[in-house]
């Protein structure tokens, strides 16, 4: 739910007597949400279809996160729980390029464990009932010399698929925006 300040649209409604608004934002509009004169200078709320909430986006990326976690850390795991977060869950190619990091992680033998925290940054509202979420995620690799840390930005466009979100794609800019090391 996105929150906009009515107050130019009054007039509007008085003249054209249509108690209701819709918001443009990029390629998709709002629903339409009822309006009155006594939301004049108040915020309304208004929905678009589709759009993931600040609170389900951070849902998905701590679930998501905690199982990239398990699958980093553990030679033997199984992804097919990670796979539940893509659609067409193993043969969506940001599951396979995640998954293979993964594995890469548990297979390199100088790592003791890999950890992450991924922090939501935005949401908007995309074309085709989905959403696009920019988010951070700080990497911290632990070996037997020092601690590793780097955080990379990544956007992820999700879709609602019965009652779940999926990611459609998800891709990391290239260069971390932070690089640093600890000794042990």
């Amino acid at each position: 739910m996105e929150s906009y300040l009515f107050q130019k649209c009054h007039t509007l409604l008085i003249w054209k007597f249509k108690p209701y608004i819709t918001v443009k934002k990029g390629k998709v509009t709002s629903d339409s949400t009822k309006v009155t004169l006594a939301d004049k200078d108040s915020d309304v709320n208004v929905s678009f279809p589709g759009a993931i909430s600040e609170d389900d986006a951070n849902d998905l990326l701590n679930d998501l996160y905690e199982s990239i976690s398990d699958l980093s850390n553990d030679e033997d795991s199984d992804s097919s729980d990670m796979a539940d977060f893509y659609e067409n869950g193993s043969n969506n190619s940001s599951f396979n390029d995640m998954s293979n990091l993964c594995k890469t992680f548990a297979k390199n033998k100088d790592l003791n464990s890999v950890s992450y925290e991924p922090k939501l940054i935005s949401t908007t509202p995309d074309s085709d009932n989905t959403s696009l979420i920019t988010y951070k995620v700080k990497y911290e690799f632990d070996s037997d010399e020092k601690e590793h840390f780097q955080t990379f930005v990544w956007r992820a466009t999700v879709k609602k698929i019965d009652n779940d979100y999926k990611i459609v794609k998800a891709i990391a800019d290239k260069n971390p925006i932070s690089d640093t090391e600890e000794n042990n």
